[in-house]
């Protein structure tokens, strides 16, 4: 990668206090890996997703957080010949503009450095020089492959370049589609609203999730809600339209942007379609993709008779073994990163007996949603769970949404394998958190043998299906 050289002199980041410290564990201005930068530092990395997990979580220090390469006794960096682009070029950052529709090149204008000099002959040089490496074709290939190096437009940063090249590759800026952000939530929850659905897809929270895999872009056309998601050519709709606006209309322009998104060869297609989503309509044809898991909360809550007395058994075998020893609490941030820490090593347990590709990229892609679901709890309107020892470490993790005033979701849940017991008490209890809801939706099987083995051994009273759909005369 071309050095693009440094506009702060090295003495003057050795005397700063500002840099590589944050006040809170979720902060955006974690550096950024790209993936040829991942390679040298693996050991550094997390294993589960090493390749693509390129903003590793801070670490503690003093009253806050700081990078995890940060040496707070030199107040330096114990990676510095090998720190990232995203490091080189501080205190200039990339990122989405506040429209979340293009690409921008900022300077954080908490850098005490240049607060007086951003007008210099010398930094408007430097600027130039950064935005011709930016949007050369090498780079722009390179970006392209990490989109999670942008963050969202921050509002103490000041936009000096919009980034043609770029806008168009990651946003496709001359479609009008914008970037997924959490300000987006009540953009969405309005067009779900009202909604009678058990599929878990229409819910901000379900998507949102799976931006750190997937690049998702929406629009608004004609009062439909269009949620465009993937990478490399290779780009669908999420859902099908969502709201007041013609759904045949909305298909046939949905489509016509897929055109201009995607290789020639890629046919466009909508994933989570309802089965009675327009099932006698011309325009669509659906294939059955898979399939949900809707259970009776009051009955995983009071596991009665015979149909459970295996769950019955296992939850009173925890009780009066493992119990005393472990504390069921509320999910708060301090538990985050044990709970991806869990996560990893549940994973490496998982792929160590039947590691085959399929497995991984389902596991690694199921770790990025996760993550994001934790570092964002809060906003997203979540409630977790967690199992930990009287030390603090995590053993089990949950976490939930309401999907509407019938069903709650169970995004995910995580437990230590060695615990006997843990994975029904946790579910139960879990439950029992959310009296207010008759159904809970568990999620799909993703075609894992083992996973729709344990998901019908809770006995669920509904299998909702999610189609496919295609362009082409329906067949249901």
């Amino acid at each position: 990668m071309k050095d693009v050289g440094e506009v702060v002199p090295s003495p003057v980041c050795l005397k700063c206090d500002v840099c590589c410290r944050y006040p809170e564990e979720t902060t955006v201005y974690v550096p950024y890996f790209l993936r040829e930068e991942t390679a040298s530092l693996a050991g550094d990395l997390p294993s589960i997703g090493r390749s693509r997990d390129n903003k590793p979580l801070p670490v503690s220090c003093s009253d806050g957080y700081a990078c995890r390469f940060f040496d707070p006794a030199c107040n330096g960096c114990r990676i510095y010949d090998a720190r990232p682009f995203d490091c080189r070029i501080y205190p200039f950052m990339v990122t989405y503009d506040r429209d979340l529709k293009s690409i921008v090149l900022v300077l954080d204008t908490k850098c005490p450095y240049l607060a007086d000099k951003a007008d210099s002959v010398e930094v408007r040089s430097y600027i130039d020089r950064l935005v011709d490496v930016l949007e050369s074709p090498d780079m722009v290939e390179k970006l392209n492959s990490d989109k999670n190096f942008f963050n969202d437009f921050q509002e103490d940063s000041i936009v000096l370049r919009r980034l043609e090249k770029l806008s168009e590759r990651i946003c496709f800026s001359s479609l009008g589609l914008a970037k997924i952000s959490l300000k987006d939530k009540g953009l969405f929850d309005g067009q779900f609203s009202g909604m009678d659905t058990m599929l878990s897809a229409f819910s901000f929270v379900s998507v949102y999730i799976w931006s750190g895999v997937l690049n998702i872009l929406h629009a608004e056309m004609d009062g439909a809600l269009l949620v465009f998601a993937g990478n490399d050519g290779d780009y669908f709709l999420f859902l099908p339209p969502v709201g007041a606006g013609a759904r045949e209309k909305a298909v046939g322009a949905a489509f016509e942007m897929l055109s201009h998104m995607n290789r020639k060869d890629f046919a466009p297609k909508i994933e989570n379609v309802p089965e009675d989503y327009d099932k006698n309509a011309e325009f669509l044809r659906l294939e059955r993709s898979c399939q949900e898991y809707v259970y009776d909360r009051g009955e995983i809550v009071g596991m009665k008779g015979v149909r459970f007395k295996d769950k019955r058994n296992l939850v009173n075998y925890f009780m009066e073994n493992c119990r005393a020893r472990l504390a069921f609490r509320e999910l708060e941030e301090r538990y985050v990163a044990g709970s991806l820490e869990l996560y990893r090593e549940w994973a490496e347990a998982k792929l160590g007996r039947d590691g085959d590709n399929y497995s991984r990229i389902m596991i690694e892609d199921s770790y990025f949603a996760q993550k994001l679901a934790l570092l964002n709890l809060r906003s997203l309107g979540l409630q977790g769970r967690v199992v930990v020892t009287e030390e603090g470490v995590v053993k089990g993790c949950t976490v939930g949404f309401p999907l509407n005033k019938e069903v709650f979701v169970v995004l995910f849940e995580t437990t230590d394998p060695g615990i006997k017991g843990l994975p029904q008490y946790m579910f139960r209890e879990f439950l029992r958190g959310v009296p207010d809801h008759k159904y809970v939706n568990v999620l799909g099987d993703y075609g894992l043998k083992n996973l729709k083995k344990t998901k019908d051994s809770y006995h669920p009273v509904m299998k909702p299906s999610v189609f496919t759909a295609f362009r082409g005369k329906n067949v249901l």
